[in-house]
C-alpha cells in the first residue's frame, strides 16, 4: 500500500532548521485576487509553499462566520442579514406568516392623541406618498414586509410642511441601504450609493443587538428549521409528482448496465403517465414501499418546524394552517385566538412603528396610535354583555349612563334612531 505522503519527513524538519526565524503571522497577507480566491499561488521554495499563510478576508462564495467585526454584511444563517439560498422563499409557512402579520397590521386605521384626547393626523395618515402607494395600507403593508423580511425598515421623508415635519414619505428597500459611521460616530445612511441627509430618515428595526448598526429579522434564527422545511417540502413534492418509492426485484444477478438499463426504462414509462398500471413479464416484481401517507411525507417534521417558524413570527400556528403543538386548540374562541396573537406578536411591533413615526414626524406630546379594535372584536354575545353592564353605571351627580343608547348603536355601526338632518344639511354644515 503506497505512502499517504512520498515526501520524507526529514524535508520539513531540514526547512525548519534552515529558516528558524519565520513566523507567517509577519507576512503581509495573501489578497484575494483574483476575487474568489485566496490569492496568487506561492513559488516553490518559498515559505507560503510549505507552511499556512495569513490571508485578507473571505473569499466570495465560502460559508461565513456570523459574528465579528463587519458580522451584519456576512451572508449565511446565525446573526447573518441575508439568506442566499432563498431558504424564506422555498418555506411557503414563512411567507404566510409575514402576509398575515403585515395584512393585519395594514388593515388597523391610526388615529392622533394628545394627552388623552384624540386628534386628527396630518394628511400623510391618508396616503403617506400619492403615485407611489394607494392610501395607508399599501405604505403599511410595505413597510410590514420589510420589517420582518429583513429586520428593519427605512422611511425615507420626500416633502415637509412649513414646519419642517415630514408631509411625504416612503418606504426604501433595505437591501439598497447602507450605514456608515462618520469620524464622529454618527449614523449615515446611503442609498444606492448616494447619501441621504440623516433627519430624512427614519430607520426602525424590529429586533436590535448591541453593537449592530442593522436590526435583525426572526429568519436570522430559523436557519435550521428553514433548511428542513424546504427539503421536507420538496421530498412531499416530489412524492405527489413522481409517486411513492418502490423496488423492482429479479432473482438473477444482473450487472451494473442491466439494472441501469431496467430503473431507466421503468422510469421512462413512469414519466408519460404515472398512474398506468405496472406490467411486467419475465421474473420481474414490482414492490412498493409499505409506509402511510403521513409518513411518506414525514408530517411530524414538517409540522415540527413549520411550529417552530409560526413561533418566531408570533404567529398561533392554527392562524396559518399549522397544527397546534400538543394536537389541540388551547383557544375557547376566535375572539380569544386573535386577542393573544394581537397582544404577543402584532402589538409590539405596532407600538415601535407607532412610536418611531410619533417621534419623527410629529411635534412633541402627540403621538400615533393604532386602531386594532375590530381584529380583537369579541363576539356579539360578549359585546351585548359589556354594553349592558356599562349601561347600569350610573354618574351618581348627572345621573348619566357611563353609555347610552345612542353610543352602543355608535359603536356597532348601527344606523341613528332620530335623524341627522338631510343630506343636503350634511353635505352644507359646518364642521
Amino acid at each position: 500500500m503506497p505512502a499517504v505522503s512520498e515526501r520524507p519527513r526529514s524535508l520539513f524538519l531540514d526547512r525548519a532548521r534552515e529558516s528558524p526565524q519565520i513566523d507567517p503571522r509577519d507576512h503581509v497577507p495573501n489578497l484575494n485576487d483574483p476575487v474568489g480566491t485566496v490569492g496568487p499561488n506561492a513559488e516553490v521554495g518559498s515559505p507560503a509553499s510549505w507552511h499556512a499563510e495569513p490571508w485578507a478576508g473571505w473569499p466570495v462564495g465560502w460559508d461565513t462566520p456570523p459574528m465579528g467585526p463587519g458580522w451584519e454584511e456576512w451572508s449565511g444563517f446565525g446573526y447573518g442579514r441575508q439568506d442566499p439560498s432563498g431558504y424564506a422563499q422555498r418555506v411557503s409557512t414563512v411567507s404566510t406568516c409575514i402576509d398575515l402579520n403585515t395584512s393585519q397590521l395594514a388593515s388597523f386605521p391610526v388615529y392622533g392623541v394628545t394627552d388623552n384626547d384624540t386628534e386628527a393626523l396630518p394628511s400623510w395618515s391618508i396616503n403617506p406618498q400619492p403615485g407611489v402607494y394607494a392610501d395607508w395600507s399599501d405604505f403599511c403593508l410595505a413597510l410590514g414586509n420589510e420589517m420582518y423580511s429583513t429586520g428593519e425598515a427605512f422611511i425615507w421623508s420626500t416633502s415637509r410642511y412649513s414646519n419642517l415635519y415630514p408631509a411625504t414619505f416612503m418606504v426604501l428597500p433595505s437591501v439598497q441601504m447602507e450605514i456608515k459611521p462618520d469620524e464622529f460616530g454618527v449614523y449615515q445612511y446611503f442609498h444606492d450609493g448616494d447619501q441621504l441627509r440623516r433627519s430624512d430618515v427614519l430607520h426602525i428595526r424590529y429586533q436590535v443587538m448591541a453593537g449592530s448598526l442593522r436590526g435583525i429579522t426572526p429568519l436570522q434564527w430559523l436557519g435550521r428549521h428553514l433548511v428542513s422545511a424546504a427539503a421536507l417540502e420538496q421530498y412531499a413534492t416530489n412524492i405527489a409528482l413522481h409517486g411513492v418509492q418502490a423496488l423492482l426485484k429479479n432473482p438473477a444477478n444482473l450487472n451494473t448496465l442491466q439494472r441501469e438499463d431496467a430503473k431507466r426504462s421503468w422510469m421512462n414509462a413512469r414519466a408519460g403517465n404515472p398512474a398506468a398500471p405496472a406490467v411486467l413479464s419475465g421474473q420481474w416484481e414490482y414492490e412498493q414501499l409499505t409506509l402511510s401517507p403521513k409518513d411518506m411525507a414525514m408530517l411530524d417534521l414538517k409540522t415540527f418546524d413549520e411550529q417552530h417558524i409560526a413561533a418566531a413570527f408570533r404567529v398561533p400556528p392554527f392562524l396559518v394552517g399549522v397544527e397546534q403543538p400538543g394536537g389541540s386548540l388551547v383557544y375557547q374562541n376566535v375572539g380569544a385566538l386573535t386577542d393573544h396573537h394581537w397582544r404577543v406578536g402584532l402589538r409590539p411591533v405596532a407600538k415601535k412603528i407607532a412610536t418611531a413615526l410619533s417621534n419623527w414626524a410629529l411635534p412633541g406630546g402627540h403621538r400615533v396610535e393604532f386602531n386594532r379594535d375590530e381584529y380583537i372584536r369579541p363576539g356579539p354575545g360578549e359585546r351585548a354583555q359589556y354594553y349592558s353592564v356599562m349601561a347600569n353605571i350610573v354618574d351618581p351627580v348627572t345621573g348619566e349612563p357611563a353609555m347610552t343608547v345612542e353610543e352602543i348603536r355608535i359603536a356597532e355601526r348601527l344606523l341613528p334612531t332620530r335623524p341627522r338632518g338631510t343630506p343636503s344639511e350634511l353635505i352644507g354644515a359646518n364642521p
